[in-house]
């Protein structure tokens, strides 16, 4: 499925280390950090940045808040196939929303650069948050098994959490259990599901990666609902996305999609 700014613009006109060697983004691979630098940029702010580094204007949508850029120069009209793009979304002429596209030639370029958008927007982006969710889908070999030729068809799902809002809720599970609200057999169930975190995900990340049987990959960054200025940053990445390997990146400030 597309990611959330291309279906916009659709409505609208349509292991581990912590070195900085995994969290240095080339000048090509650099959109999670351009798109959270443009936010609460004026309009000309952000497309007056985007033209240092690299992106050319394509198109305000029709709703006239949405712009859209490309780093395909060569293309003579704006096309949605381009191997980069960015767009921002714009409330009161300050940019509140931006978003990003990659697509990549091969499974493993891919995989090699959402690794480290992923460590860079924990590091730089996120070093604190309140809610952290992480999905990955495997391909899963049916052959294999039998001794025969590998078919990757079917897919299984891994679940990961992180953040504040994690230990409390853990701590709360501890609480219920003590104090007999809840049996050991419920309190070890419920604290089985929150035990993979977000060093758990790097890790199978990077293993199923380095397999060849990742499928796609996601994860969602929140900021605590109440708070005073709200955030949510999204990165994912898709081996087949209507035939294509595209990495996709969006972030909000005051402003959130959703909270469940």
């Amino acid at each position: 499925m597309k990611t959330r700014i291309f279906l916009l613009a659709a409505l609208t006109s349509v292991v581990l280390t912590s070195c900085n060697s995994d969290v240095e983004l080339g000048a090509y691979e650099n959109i999670p950090e351009v798109a959270e630098h443009i936010l609460g940029m004026t309009t000309q702010e952000a497309t007056d940045y985007l033209s240092t580094q690299g992106f050319y204007f394509g198109r305000v949508m029709e709703n006239g808040s949405e712009y859209v850029f490309s780093r395909d120069q060569k293309l003579s009209e704006f096309s949605y196939e381009a191997s980069s793009m960015l767009a921002f979304g714009c409330y009161n002429d300050t940019v509140h929303y931006a978003g990003g596209l990659q697509r990549m030639e091969t499974e493993k370029s891919a995989t090699d650069l959402f690794w480290k958008w992923s460590r860079y927007t924990a590091k730089n982006t996120w070093p604190e948050v309140y809610m952290w969710r992480g999905y990955i889908s495997y391909k899963e070999d049916q052959n294999a098994s039998e001794g025969g030729s590998s078919n990757y068809s079917d897919m299984t799902i891994g679940e990961y959490y992180d953040g504040i809002m994690i230990e409390q809720i853990k701590e709360q599970l501890a609480e219920q259990y003590n104090s007999g609200q809840i049996t050991k057999e419920e309190y070890n169930t419920l604290m089985q599901s929150y035990s993979y975190n977000r060093n758990t995900y790097w890790s199978h990340l990077r293993d199923t990666g380095e397999r060849g049987q990742l499928f796609s990959a996601h994860e969602t960054y929140n900021t605590e609902e109440q708070c005073a200025h709200p955030k949510e940053t999204t990165l994912s990445v898709y081996m087949n996305n209507g035939g294509s390997i595209e990495l996709n990146y969006e972030t909000t400030c005051n402003f959130v999609w959703h909270w469940n």
